[in-house]
C-alpha cells in the first residue's frame, strides 16, 4: 500500500513497510538510550556502605589504627570533578570521641546532625598540584562503625552541592 506525502511538491510516495523499518528502528534506538541511561549509574557498594549515584575509580586501602582495621575508599563523580574518600572503622559508638576530635584539632569543627545522628564537620581549602581544592570532613558513627568522609571539588559551592548529595544518597549497613 502505497501512501502520498503531506507535501505535494516533493511527488513521493511511501511505502507502509518502509516505515515499520523505521518503528522498529526506533525501539532499538529507545532500548539502547535506557540501557545506556542504566549503565551511567555506578554506585559505590562497599560491605560497610553504599553511596548511590555514579562513581568511577574506587580504590581501597586497609590500615590499622589504634589497633582496628581501618578501611578506605577513595572515587571519583562520573565527570572526574569531585573526590570522596570514605573511612571506616570499627569502634563501639561513642560521642565523647567526637568531641575529643573535635576539641583536639586545629582544624575548627563543627558539630551538625547527619541523617538524624550526632557527627562534626569542617571545611578547609587543600593545596593540591599547584591549586586550591575546597574540602568538607564529615565524622559520625553508624552501627559501631566510625565513618570519616571527606568530599573535595574545586569550589565551596560544588562541595556544599557534594554534601547535600552525600547526605541524600548515603547508606550505612
Amino acid at each position: 500500500m502505497k501512501i502520498k506525502t503531506l507535501f505535494p511538491l516533493t511527488k513521493t510516495n511511501i511505502d507502509i513497510k518502509s516505515l515499520n523499518h523505521y518503528k522498529t528502528n526506533s525501539f532499538v534506538l529507545l532500548f539502547l538510550l535506557i540501557a545506556l541511561i542504566i549503565s551511567a549509574q555506578n554506585p559505590v557498594h562497599t560491605p560497610y556502605f553504599n553511596l548511590n549515584g555514579s562513581y568511577q575509580d574506587v580504590k581501597k586501602e586497609q590500615n590499622v589504627v589504634s589497633g582496628n582495621k581501618a578501611y578506605n575508599y577513595s572515587f571519583l563523580s562520573a565527570n572526574n570533578k569531585e573526590y570522596y574518600m570514605i573511612g571506616v572503622m570499627k569502634y563501639k559508638n561513642n560521642p565523647a570521641y567526637l568531641e575529643e576530635i573535635k576539641n583536639s584539632s586545629q582544624v575548627s569543627y563543627s558539630k551538625i546532625k547527619f541523617q538524624g545522628q550526632t557527627a562534626i564537620t569542617s571545611e578547609r581549602e587543600v593545596q593540591s598540584q599547584g591549586s586550591i581544592l575546597f574540602a568538607k570532613d564529615i565524622m559520625f558513627f553508624r552501627n559501631n562503625y566510625f565513618f570519616s568522609a571527606v568530599l573535595t571539588a574545586q569550589n565551596r559551592e560544588k562541595v556544599n552541592t557534594m554534601y547535600r548529595k552525600f547526605q541524600k544518597n548515603f547508606e550505612s549497613k
